[in-house]
């Protein structure tokens, strides 16, 4: 083979197929080689000319080739073949189609097929199917048109195939109906169901994808099979782009059903968040995030609400379809929030947080003093503009409009120092600036009205008054406030704005006592609050922690040890709600466990998640976890325990003791090690030679170390491989033993005879003789005369009854013998009785 060019080979072989009548079977083939290989595909009966029917295609540049066969019917069972050829050689694998049809379109009226015949009378009873494959399978193939002409079966080909391809099938199964594809569901889960009529209910059922078998379990995993009286319904969760492929079902050895899971159906998972952007004002706020595969339909939200694309945002994507951009032009204070990127099933979310300042100080205008001018002047001067003087003084601004334009939900405010606040009601949290006055705007104010609260002569109040109270997002909580005596109803204010029933509060006043009600407090209600009545006073703060919140049944959960195997992979997820953005900290034995630390631990923090991962666990990973969830609203912890059990190792490959038609009696030693201590027994498990597919022997420990396994099929050829079990569960398996035969020891052949020397020379000796059919082989040994030790003349067995000893002495002595030799042993050696001398005949050959 030239520098740089290679065979064809196969990466991925096709797959057998069985698939109901009328579906369409697709044959997928990877191949290499260099140069690239030229690939035919090729069928046992028949051609594949039709391009109606079957369709061959490769994209350009890749190494998969698919052959799709459209709608399926009965004659397209058969043996399909895949050759790859290129200037340095061939290669090629075949796979088997078989088409599920409905045997009740094989009966049908035998007069139709009579010409000139007259036609048979009708049968009486009904004909039951099953019957009738049953008397075909037992019966001899000389009986196969007697029995068929006797129950009108008229396709006597098709006959002849449904016995070649489906005798394993009726081994296990009465009858197979209501199939259903594969089909991914809204919630990302991919489904697919049959029913099955078994013979023996204790069957197993096994789901191969491509080679490998799948562990399925009754329970809520990966791989879920439920039953229902006959039908059977498999579920694949948590769906990865490496799931896609064939799926077959198979009872015990015969495969029943087969279906395809498409890359496309599975929905794309986030690789790589969002993550929280920070950017100053009016620069430009880029997200990324990066899914699994592409998704046309992604759409991004702000604030939980999809936005129209606008000059403002620009969304790009790769070309690949896999990452998605959104750059933010010229951030604002508004544009701050929660961005997400939505594919349907699966979200990823980040905050924009815009730094810079809040407030532009500008000179305000000069007001003249309403106070001066008595009622008449302090009316003129709140219909234009609140007074400004040396008392400190609250006003409460109404917003009306900004520049000509309207604002729904918002309102400004002005503080004790003359700063402005907005009121967001959408964006919710409160967001200060100072007032930007723009040049047009009329000092003397069509767009500003305000209603003054004077403070002066306000005393504190000494005792009774309110105190700073805390409380938790979404609780009731209350403010209360005690006279010393009755100064009238009071007023409640929030931030220096007055409180109103409309603002969400409720007011109560018993005798001296007034409280302040709230019966659910959010985010936008914390701040500074004030009681006042008559000439007293009182002031407190609110406020609102919004901590992380873990599910109580996740809480719950954790209380029970979390136990897990030596070796294997351990993932804990702890699901949170937050509407701030959150740090996770994890800790083992109270030291803080960081992501890529000692043994590949992995940490991650993803949207409304936290995840911990230790790729292999070992006893040292045992102990007490905790991760802590911190926002700017508050924390949470949870706590678990993690239990870490040592499997046993596998025991050595197992050795033939003994071999027959009736079983085969296996031995082997314990193993040692971490776990090996106390072991419960092993599972022994067998396989015919070539096969990929290991069957149980036993389904409880046995405590011995020797097994004999019956049930074996005479003449075939098996493999063995025990595991051992200990309390914490099954270890992995050993390796496998040597094949041996299922069958009876031979007897050794007899000895040979009529053995004679036929030619000589100084360095050779040529014998002959002669056998039975028994024999498999013959072994030449030589002695020489000053010797007593017998030495095989080759490696190995001879095939003929002739063989040459070279390498001998001239005219040195040998003594002759030769052994027969089959699959029972050795016979008896026969041997020349006299000496023979190496040297031409010619010169005389010496007995």
């Amino acid at each position: 083979i030239p520098e740089g060019c290679s065979m064809p080979d196969f990466q991925q072989k096709p797959v057998t197929l069985a698939l109901q009548e009328g579906k369409n079977a697709i044959f997928r083939a990877v191949v290499c080689g260099e140069p690239r290989p030229k690939v035919h595909w090729e069928r046992t009966k028949g051609d594949l000319s039709d391009p109606s029917k079957y369709q061959i295609s490769s994209a350009p540049g890749s190494k998969e080739h698919v052959l799709q066969i459209i709608k399926l019917t009965g004659e397209d069972t058969d043996l399909y073949r895949c050759r790859a050829v290129n200037m340095c050689g061939e290669a090629s694998c075949s796979a088997r189609l078989t088409v599920i049809e409905d045997l009740r379109k094989e009966l049908i009226d035998f007069r139709k097929m009579l010409k000139k015949r007259a036609p048979l009378p009708a049968p009486e009873k009904k004909i039951d199917l099953e019957q009738v494959w049953q008397l075909l399978m037992t019966a001899d193939r000389k009986d196969y048109e007697r029995i068929c002409m006797k129950y009108g079966v008229v396709d006597y080909r098709g006959m002849l195939h449904e016995l070649q391809v489906m005798p394993k099938e009726r081994e296990y199964i009465n009858a197979i109906f209501n199939l259903r594809h594969i089909k991914v569901t809204k919630d990302g889960i991919a489904t697919f169901d049959l029913e099955l009529d078994l013979k023996n209910p204790e069957s197993k059922i096994y789901l191969y994808k491509g080679y490998y078998c799948l562990q399925i379990v009754y329970s809520m995993t990966k791989h879920c099979l439920r039953q229902l009286g006959k039908r059977y319904h498999f579920q694949i969760r948590d769906l990865q782009p490496e799931d896609a492929g064939i799926y077959q079902v198979r009872v015990e050895d015969a495969e029943v059903f087969s279906t395809e899971l498409e890359a496309s159906t599975i929905p794309p998972r986030v690789v790589v968040p969002l993550t929280e952007v920070r950017c100053q004002q009016q620069e430009r706020a880029v997200f990324e995030c990066i899914l699994s595969s592409p998704c046309p339909n992604a759409t991004w939200h702000f604030q939980h609400r999809p936005f129209q694309r606008s000059d403002k945002y620009e969304v790009t994507v790769s070309p690949d379809g896999l990452t998605h951009r959104l750059v933010v032009k010229g951030a604002h204070f508004s544009d701050m929030g929660l961005y997400s990127l939505v594919t349907g099933l699966h979200a990823s979310s980040a905050w924009l947080v815009v730094e810079g300042e809040w407030f532009t100080p500008l000179p305000l205008p000069a007001f003249p003093k309403a106070r001066s001018q008595g009622g008449e002047g302090r009316r003129k001067a709140r219909g234009s503009e609140p007074e400004m003087n040396n008392k400190q003084e609250t006003v409460k601004w109404k917003f009306a409009g900004e520049l000509g334009g309207t604002s729904e939900g918002k309102e400004h405010r002005e503080d004790k120092q003359g700063q402005e606040q907005l009121w967001d009601a959408q964006l919710g949290p409160r967001v200060e600036r100072r007032a930007l006055l723009e040049s047009q705007f009329d000092p003397v104010g069509s767009l500003l009205t305000g209603e003054v609260m004077e403070r002066d002569g306000l005393d504190k109040m000494e005792s009774g008054g309110l105190a700073d109270t805390e409380a938790k997002q979404g609780e009731a909580t209350m403010l209360s406030c005690t006279l010393t005596r009755d100064l009238g109803p009071g007023a409640w204010f929030k931030d220096g704005v007055k409180l109103t029933a409309q603002d969400g509060v409720i007011f109560e006043q018993d005798s001296l006592v007034h409280r302040l009600l709230i019966a659910c407090v959010q985010g936008t209600q914390a701040g500074r609050y004030t009681f006042v009545a008559g000439n007293q006073q009182s002031e407190a703060t609110l406020t609102v922690h919004d901590p992380p919140t873990i599910a109580p049944n996740v809480t719950e959960k954790l209380r029970e040890p979390l136990v897990a195997k030596a070796g294997k992979p351990v993932a804990v997820k702890i699901p949170f709600e937050s509407r701030l953005p959150v740090q996770a900290t994890w800790r083992k034995d109270r030291a803080v466990v960081l992501d890529g630390s000692s043994g590949g631990v992995q940490v991650a923090l993803g949207d409304g998640f936290t995840r911990l991962c230790l790729p292999s666990a070992s006893r040292k990973d045992r102990g007490e976890y905790s991760v802590t969830l911190r926002s700017n609203g508050g924390s949470a912890q949870a706590k678990l325990t993690l239990q870490v059990i040592a499997l046993p190792r596998p025991p050595s490959a197992p050795a033939i003791l003994s071999a027959s038609s009736q079983g085969i009696t296996l031995t082997w030693t314990a193993p040692q090690g971490p776990g090996s201590a106390h072991l419960l027994g092993y599972l022994i498990e067998k396989r015919k030679k070539g096969s990929n597919t290991w069957m149980a022997v036993n389904h409880q420990p046995v405590p011995e170390r020797k097994w004999t396994v019956v049930d074996l099929w005479q003449g075939c050829q098996y493999e063995f491989r025990v595991t051992a079990v200990a309390p914490p569960g099954p270890g992995e398996p050993g390796p496998p033993s040597e094949a041996v035969f299922a069958r009876d020891p031979m007897r050794p052949p007899g000895p040979v005879w009529n053995l004679q020397v036929i030619d000589a020379s100084n360095t050779s000796i040529t014998l002959s003789w002669a056998y039975g059919d028994e024999a498999l082989g013959y072994v030449v040994e030589l002695c020489g005369s000053h010797s007593l030790q017998w030495s095989p003349c080759h490696t190995g067995t001879v095939a003929e009854t002739t063989y040459t000893a070279k390498g001998l002495r001239a005219r040195e002595g040998y003594f002759v013998r030769v052994t027969a030799v089959n699959d029972g042993g050795r016979g008896q050696p026969t041997a020349l009785d006299m000496l023979v001398q190496a040297m031409p005949i010619s010169g005389g050959c010496r007995l």
